[in-house]
């Protein structure tokens, strides 16, 4: 298990401070750090113990858990001549260890997307609000009035107008999730707009913001046409990941270079996706079905309150989501490559 995080945390520098004392790619400290290189230099291992100040097995223990006893050999010797100890784990790590496993995965994204709720409340504000005022509309079209009210309300204009924005305002955060995580929690990289990253994230921005349009005003209702749409998207929006990923970090990977790099990931990709948003989602529709029942208006307002606020996670969660899946298995160099 990496450790990294936590000391990081312990020693109050975030990865970018130590991406640049060690002279690394702030992308190449990230996926080290969530556990998914296949491997790590001995030389740059030695260089973050020192900034550290720990062992290498504080961090990296299954640096030590090598097959190749020449390796690990290698790894003592170095580590002996500068200054560190070795400390092998108890026992061997199994092969594929280096990646985190789908259950870490899903863990991680729900973690981090909670730790980017704290420590970016401006930012998450933003969904927030618009999917209060959403709620705002429905109390004033009647929609949780009762059974027969949602589904007169349900396809209002005004309420699918607010219901467009806040799906921009969930797809506009995307920059920041996905730069906090790179940053290793970099709460200055979430909030810091950079001409690069911002012109590249619109592109991805103004293409979401198609299909969100599509998807509410166009391809309505359980026609074949619209069904056939739905599923589409399920199943690009993970393909296209490496190309949502990388522009909020001023990289540029095509929509057809991200199809051609995780296709074969598909099912994973499409499976993770789909248990990583479903129990936030189950909630969130929970929620609003609770709304229609509740016995007076301040009880509906207490769930569409918490309402609004589970959609803000759930819009971090979603950028945590798409970057997991951007790294999941084998980043191309364009993505490893960025520098922060």
């Amino acid at each position: 298990m990496v450790k990294l995080d936590d000391l990081l945390h312990d020693r109050r520098m975030t990865l970018t401070e130590l991406a640049e004392r060690v002279g690394l790619t702030l992308a190449n400290l990230s996926i080290l750090k969530t556990g998914k290189a296949k491997a790590i230099r001995f030389s740059t291992l030695a260089a973050i113990c020192r900034e550290l100040e720990c062992q290498p097995g504080d961090c990296w223990p299954m640096i030590w858990a090598t097959a190749d006893p020449a390796k690990s050999a290698h790894a003592t010797g170095l580590c002996k001549r500068l200054g560190l100890t070795s400390q092998p784990p108890s026992a061997p790590m199994q092969a594929g260890a280096y990646y985190m496993n789908f259950w870490q995965n899903l863990s991680y994204v729900h973690r981090e997307s909670w730790a980017f709720l704290l420590a970016c409340p401006v930012i998450i504000a933003i969904p927030i609000v618009v999917e209060f005022v959403q709620h705002v509309v429905e109390m004033q079209i009647g929609m949780y009035d009762g059974p027969a009210g949602a589904e007169t309300a349900d396809g209002n204009a005004l309420r699918l107008q607010v219901g467009f924005a806040k799906t921009l305002a969930v797809s506009i955060i995307g920059y920041s999730v996905i730069r906090f995580l790179a940053g290793g929690r970099d709460k200055a990289a979430a909030y810091r707009l950079e001409w690069p990253a911002v012109k590249l994230f619109a592109l991805v921005f103004a293409l979401q913001a198609l299909f969100a349009f599509l998807a509410l005003f166009v391809f309505t209702g359980m026609t074949p046409v619209s069904i056939g749409f739905t599923v589409f998207g399920l199943l690009f929006a993970p393909l296209v990941a490496r190309f949502i990923a990388a522009a909020p970090l001023g990289v540029l990977i095509t929509p057809w270079a991200s199809i051609k790099q995780l296709w074969r990931q598909l099912p994973w990709l499409f499976a993770f996706n789909l248990v990583a948003v479903l129990p936030l989602m189950v909630v969130h529709n929970g929620l609003g079905i609770g709304a229609v029942f509740a016995p007076g208006d301040p009880f509906k307002w207490v769930l569409l309150v918490a309402d609004s606020v589970l959609v803000g996670w759930l819009a971090a969660l979603m950028g945590a989501i798409t970057w997991i899946m951007a790294i999941h298995k084998d980043p191309p160099p364009s993505l490893a490559s960025f520098r922060h």
